[in-house]
């Protein structure tokens, strides 16, 4: 799990860990049904507007057997060149090396202005 954030911060991919079906709740948000309908609909709508890669680092980390709590902060430079930072907590639950299962607390506010500010090219 953590090799995932090292290969998120070097410029990879942190979603290449989500299972196929994975069920993913943005929390007062959306509930995403698997990591296709994620990417496309949860996590492109702020990774496309950024200009650089999406440094993610680790504040605290929590285990308990399939059970693993990341509390992060997430910091890039959006393409209109202007600052782009949150606060973020996924609750996963792995099967198999996998996370099957997400709930994210995260600033909507943050991703509202980002969306709203940046138009995708």
């Amino acid at each position: 799990m953590l090799r995932a954030f090292e290969r998120q911060n070097a410029g990879g991919d942190i979603y290449e860990i989500l299972h196929d079906d994975v069920r993913w709740t943005i929390v007062n948000g959306r509930t995403y049904l698997s990591k296709a309908e994620f990417l496309a609909e949860g996590s492109a709508p702020i990774l496309d507007r950024l200009a650089s890669t999406l440094v993610m680092t680790i504040r605290d980390l929590w285990a308990d057997d399939d059970t693993v709590i990341i509390r992060f902060d997430g910091d890039a430079t959006a393409i209109d060149g202007i600052a782009y930072h949150n606060e973020y907590c996924w609750v996963w639950r792995l099967r198999g090396g996998r996370v099957v299962r997400c709930h994210a607390f995260l600033d909507m506010i943050a991703v509202r202005e980002l969306v709203d500010r940046v138009e995708l090219p």
